[in-house]
């Protein structure tokens, strides 16, 4: 979603009212950054919710832990706000959110009701030919009989997996191994900042690095991977040579002139 409706009076709802008495504006802030957050999300399906480990959530909102489980309670029960907790995971669901889609989402839920109405009427049109062409074999000369038509299959489109999609499934296969389910993710947003360090630094270091960063526990989005990159220690491409690959080579060339010194070989 690109965006979602923000009626201008809703501050000064019950619902809201409460919640500023409750936590001020900084609770009001928040809860629109929660629906921010959600809303980035969601597509053209009923999706309606965001699942952070809760380390996310405490960045993302500028919050301490015990406030801001006593904030989801109360937004809870003032909202209809769905809170639920999975190990790590903290999945927050917002249903309101539903009815404030912007145009952009609407338009692609009724393309998709569209194609799968236009599929249906081509069946039909394609079943009144083949009746046609029977009543005509039937009741006409040999002359005038018509070969009834033939259904052709539709041809596979060729796929074919970009160095994107098998970063997206690199992280996505790590993170379920490491904690046992799939990761909240924004396709396009994900695949846009995928896409940019592939061509930086190259598949195979990022494929590289995507375990190493998942098992740091840390910044566990795909946002996250970017900001901690270079700290994982890859370089950019074009001849340069790792920090760490350079210095192991250094080393090897030091002990192997120790050796040859040793031997007499070399002083």
């Amino acid at each position: 979603m690109k965006w979602f409706k923000h009626e201008t009076d809703v501050i000064h709802s019950e619902k809201m009212a409460k919640l500023i008495e409750e936590f001020g504006f900084e609770g009001y802030g928040r809860y629109w950054r929660i629906m921010e957050i959600i809303a980035e999300r969601m597509d053209e399906t009923d999706r309606c919710y965001a699942e952070l480990p809760e380390r996310e959530w405490l960045r993302y909102l500028v919050v301490r832990r015990p406030l801001f489980h006593r904030y989801l309670v109360v937004i809870g029960q003032l909202f209809d706000n769905k809170v639920i907790t999975n190990g790590l995971l903290i999945r927050i669901e917002i249903p309101n959110l539903l009815k404030k889609r912007d145009n952009y989402t609407k338009n692609l839920q009724v393309t998709c009701k569209k194609l799968a109405s236009k599929e249906v009427e081509v069946e039909v049109e394609v079943d009144k030919e083949l009746k046609k062409s029977k009543n005509l074999t039937k009741n006409g000369s040999s002359k005038d009989r018509v070969l009834p038509l033939k259904k052709t299959p539709p041809k596979k489109p060729k796929t074919e997996t970009t160095d994107t999609v098998k970063a997206e499934r690199s992280w996505i296969e790590s993170y379920e191994k490491a904690f046992g389910e799939k990761p909240s993710m924004s396709p396009s947003r994900d695949r846009s900042i995928l896409k940019q360090l592939i061509k930086v630094h190259g598949l195979a270091c990022v494929v590289e690095r995507i375990p190493t960063h998942i098992a740091g526990r840390k910044m566990l989005t795909i946002g996250g991977f970017k900001i901690m990159f270079n700290d994982l220690g890859v370089t950019q491409r074009g001849g340069k040579i790792e920090a760490v690959e350079m210095d192991r080579k250094l080393d090897q060339l030091a002990q192997d002139r120790k050796k040859r010194i040793a031997l007499g070989v070399e002083w």
